[in-house]
């Protein structure tokens, strides 16, 4: 846009719906959550086909996909559409124990930042600001060149791994309490301005 880097600021986003989430986030549930409202820009394809493996790996995971209707969802995939009720999405990452976000062109998804809220450790991928919002391997997992088969395997390993969940689920919920919520926003907003 022909500005200099000199001007520029980053003040990040966060979740508009949802305030900070200071309950209980409890893991086993093996529940994936992808929201595939933009189903191919999202990398819709990579999470259906990194799932195959992953439910081979882990017959008991679920995948529920959100923000589309499937023409047909294969075994262990829910696929209730669009949510229009809050509390219903709250409900969803409460019972979630990973997001996955591979996508191709992503911003700054606000749905990364939900799920990180609500105490979600996410899969994303390297491109836009995904990097800005996880920390790999604090807050979650940031694959710079997504593979069903890359997806599939941090996916597993997570998923095992209960305790660094956990420890993900702390950090995610940390950064959104200090950095990714709209007062912390509107300060660096309005330092800028003054």
């Amino acid at each position: 846009y022909g500005i200099s880097p000199e001007k520029i600021r980053v003040v990040g986003s966060f979740a508009s719906h949802h305030t900070i989430y200071e309950g209980e986030k409890r893991f086993g549930n093996k529940q994936i959550l992808f929201n595939g409202a933009d189903f191919e820009r999202k990398g819709g394809d990579i999470v259906l086909e990194a799932f195959k493996q992953v439910k081979k790996a882990l017959p008991e995971t679920k995948l529920v996909v959100i923000g589309k209707k499937l023409t047909r969802p294969e075994d262990g995939i829910e696929n209730p559409g669009k949510i229009e009720s809050l509390d219903e999405m709250r409900q969803l990452f409460w019972e979630t124990d990973l997001v996955l976000a591979p996508g191709r062109c992503d911003p700054f998804p606000t749905f990364v930042i939900e799920g990180m809220n609500y105490g979600v450790p996410c899969i994303v991928s390297g491109n836009d600001g995904m990097p800005e919002i996880v920390d790999h391997g604090i807050s979650g997992i940031v694959v710079d060149s997504p593979t069903p088969e890359l997806i599939a395997e941090k996916a597993i390993a997570l998923l095992r791994d209960i305790p660094k969940l956990t420890s993900m689920s702390q950090q995610a919920r940390q950064k959104v309490k200090l950095q990714l919520n709209c007062n912390s926003v509107a300060e660096k907003i309005m330092q800028v301005l003054s």
